[in-house]
């Protein structure tokens, strides 16, 4: 209570200054869940020092997105114990420094005052600090910074994934990116938007319209811009796959790769192998196994493209012939 009330007389006492102060904090970039500490620096008379008597600096933050911790790191100019502050209140950090016996006290050029002590929560919007200071001999309380600084996640790129090959006139195409964020912003070129796509959504949904290389991009408030190229075609594309083997014939107990060649798989087709028709196998374009007899080995892929015909494709089979061990025996008499 006592530092409450001595703040309200600082409010109220007349302000010594020679020249209107600027303070100044600076951008800072971190991950959630960090603590960081934030420099509040004074600039004004130039580098010979700037006469000041008394200081209040108010700093509005956003609480969902920082925590308050404490004010750290006073200049040793104006120790700690000479500060008087509401730490957090109505999300806003209000200190204020009067010198003993309203004496001025020069204040080098862009002296870091203090360091307001955040832990970063989330978002990856910038969250910018409004900064008042009342120095001068007519008592003017004045905003003399606006918006200068602020906690932000990191510039980070995007990741977007969708269909990069369709066809013209294709509906239900949708692309995704990271959710949480927050001010997405969305564009193609040959297309259009029919579902998502506005600054909440993580998604887009794409009705893509004219022949040729169009793309669609995304980003986010503190990331850069991921464009994604889409190839649109006036007819689909073919699928299909063949099946090699590494050796035919083989011994018996020889294991065998069996390698898939795609055409128009896309990005990320998918495998699924046969043994004699029934599935083996990983979805992998290899598959490897000691073969017998007689089986029957071929592979089903589907194409991850979008404008494609004959999906899923069937290779070729490749039938394999194993040759048994045989082993003999000769004895001979030396005489």
């Amino acid at each position: 209570m006592k530092k409450l009330q001595i703040l309200f007389v600082f409010l109220l006492l007349s302000v010594i200054g020679f020249g209107q102060l600027t303070v100044t904090v600076p951008v800072i970039t971190a991950t959630p869940g960090q603590t960081v500490n934030v420099p509040v620096k004074v600039y004004g008379a130039g580098s010979t020092g700037i006469p000041v008597s008394s200081i209040n600096i108010k700093i509005p933050y956003d609480a969902a997105k920082l925590t308050f911790v404490n004010l750290v790191n006073f200049y040793s100019g104006t120790p700690e114990n000479q500060w008087y502050f509401s730490p957090g209140n109505f999300d806003l950090v209000a200190a204020n420094w009067l010198e003993p016996s309203l004496n001025t006290l020069s204040i080098p050029d862009g002296t870091t005052l203090y360091e307001i002590q955040f832990v970063y929560l989330s978002g990856s919007c910038p969250l910018n600090f409004q900064v008042n200071e009342f120095t001068d001999v007519n008592y003017d309380l004045t905003n003399t910074t606006g918006l200068n600084g602020g906690v932000n996640l990191p510039a980070n790129t995007p990741v977007l994934l969708g269909a990069s090959s369709v066809c013209q006139g294709s509906s239900g195409n949708v692309y995704t990116t990271e959710p949480g964020m927050s001010n997405y912003i969305w564009n193609v070129t040959g297309a259009t938007i029919t579902a998502g796509g506005t600054s909440t959504d993580n998604t887009a949904t794409v009705t893509w319209n004219t022949i040729g290389s169009q793309i669609i991009s995304v980003s986010y408030a503190g990331s850069s811009t991921t464009i994604l190229p889409v190839n649109v075609l006036s007819s689909p594309l073919p699928v299909s796959v063949t099946i090699a083997a590494s050796a035919n014939p083989v011994c018996l107990n020889t294991a065998v790769t069996f390698t898939a060649t795609p055409v128009n798989g896309g990005l990320n087709p998918v495998y699924q192998w046969k043994k004699n028709s029934a599935n083996v196998g990983t979805n992998n374009p290899v598959f490897t196994y000691a073969p017998a007899n007689n089986d029957v080995i071929s592979c089903v892929m589907t194409s991850s493209e979008g404008c494609v015909s004959g999906n899923p494709a069937t290779s070729n089979t490749v039938t394999m012939t194993v040759n048994p061990i045989t082993s003999s025996v000769t004895i001979s008499a030396s005489a």
